[in-house]
């Protein structure tokens, strides 16, 4: 088994130690390359799990986890820096790390209590030229079916008339932002 980490920052790795002393775990994927930030200081790798790895995978790069099961990693416009987004090519299902995670209470958030939360985490929203993000999140969009968004904060997103009211719910955030 192996685990996939948008990010590994501190508060992303999260009870990782707790799993590996439970669970035969194999390695976590993670984006990127070790950092000061990284959260994988202090777990303790050495508890009983020697053949545990942490592997970085490339943006844009798809993972074979078994003969029918593989995960495609991209690093679109509308994130955290150092975070990664996957797509599990089997489920069709987006992990979009903190994206989409503004449904905090419901996943029929109004648009403006949405703005408030999705600003809220990207601060830097307001104000801006969202252009290339958008244009980012498009692409995405279009070349991916997407059947179900998990972000790693909010509601679960799930149906395509759902998955496609949210990608145009942000969208016109993403539109609007420069107004607010």
């Amino acid at each position: 088994m192996s685990i996939f980490l948008s990010r590994s920052e501190y508060e992303s790795v999260g009870n990782l130690a707790a799993l590996l002393q439970h669970f035969s775990i194999e390695g976590v994927y993670a984006g990127g390359v070790l950092s000061g930030l990284d959260g994988y200081g202090n777990i303790g790798f050495s508890q009983g799990n020697d053949a545990f790895e942490i592997k970085r995978v490339a943006s844009e790069t798809t993972v074979a986890l078994s003969e029918r099961r593989s995960l495609s990693f991209f690093t679109p416009s509308l994130r955290m820096l150092s975070a990664y987004w996957c797509y599990d090519l089997q489920t069709k299902t987006l992990f979009p790390s903190d994206a989409f995670g503004y449904t905090i209470d419901s996943e029929d958030i109004e648009e403006g209590d949405a703005w408030q939360n999705l600003s809220a985490r990207y601060w830097w929203l307001p104000g801006s030229d969202t252009a290339a993000i958008r244009q980012s999140l498009s692409d995405i969009f279009e070349k991916i079916e997407i059947e179900r968004i998990c972000p790693v904060h909010g509601c679960i997103i799930s149906g395509r008339d759902k998955v496609f009211r949210h990608y145009e719910l942000v969208q016109r955030m993403l539109r609007d932002a420069n107004e607010h």
